[in-house]
């Protein structure tokens, strides 16, 4: 997908919240550079100390968070081969040290932490895929209980299909890739953007996950494109749902999206409700 397409999703969600456990699926390094920096002042904005986890050359701040406005005092530059040496790449140790890092933000005088981290920073630092998923799945439950935020950006060209898929479900929560983005609120799931062929296999996993947390409702008011591909994958993810007697809720469904519903047999299935 070129960068103009990117964009023109990408550019207009407001800033990724600095709560909880976030993803951002990416192809433009522009936007992946935009969307971290705007990420990291909301951060900074909060009160949080900001630990930027990076692998290779250090770049300049300006460059690497995409605005010079951002006060450099509260982001500290991390090697991830460093955390690596503290750490050996093992999970608990992993947990251990962020927690380590969250009592020091404090003890400093700041209100949380805030950690951003790519996919190749964090391959060296835990290189094994199921420590990696073990402590993805421990900084999602560190943003739950504790005041920390944390922010994985993955580029959409040298992730596994496996791995996405992964991550997808353990970032369910706040997810933005490339043209859509999910936020998932206690008891319901915000979609905005579009679904289509490129992207709807990461749209199941991300439902699915959503679904198994126990949402029922989708709100697709600011969805715009809901292709064929899309319905398919709703029709895969919501299919044991259907027969159990139970259903997915869509709000906000424009007259397009409607029609897809219709035409693809979901509603006939039982599997999707229409709200108001």
């Amino acid at each position: 997908m070129g960068m103009d397409a990117e964009q023109s999703t990408c550019d207009s969600p407001p800033a990724m919240s600095p709560e909880g456990h976030s993803m951002l699926v990416y192809s433009s390094p522009r936007v992946e550079r935009d969307r971290t920096g705007a990420w990291i002042g909301a951060a900074l904005d909060r009160g949080f100390r900001v630990l930027y986890k990076h692998t290779g050359p250090v770049r300049p701040m300006a460059e690497l968070l995409g605005s010079a406005e951002l006060d450099p005092d509260g982001v500290a530059l991390v090697d991830a081969a460093e955390v690596r040496a503290d750490t050996g790449g093992h999970p608990a140790v992993l947990r251990a040290w962020h927690e380590d890092r969250l009592g020091r933000a404090r003890a400093d005088g700041y209100a949380g932490l805030a950690l951003a981290c790519d996919g190749p920073a964090l391959r060296v630092i835990a290189p094994e895929r199921a420590a990696r998923m073990a402590h993805e799945r421990d900084l999602t439950e560190l943003a739950d209980a504790t005041a920390v935020a944390v922010l994985c950006r993955y580029h959409l060209a040298t992730e596994t299909g496996d791995d996405l898929d992964a991550l997808l479900r353990i970032h369910a929560p706040e997810v933005e890739d490339v043209v859509f983005a999910a936020y998932r609120h206690p008891d319901r799931l915000v979609l905005t953007g579009d679904i289509d062929r490129s992207n709807a296999a990461r749209f199941a996993a991300v439902l699915s996950a959503a679904i198994q947390a126990g949402v029922r409702e989708v709100d697709v008011a600011e969805l715009g494109i809901f292709s064929a591909a899309g319905l398919h994958a709703l029709a895969v993810v919501t299919e044991p749902l259907s027969r159990r007697g139970e259903q997915v809720r869509f709000r906000g469904a424009g007259a397009l999206i409607q029609r897809g519903l219709h035409v693809s047999g979901l509603l006939a299935s039982r599997s999707v409700a229409l709200e108001s």
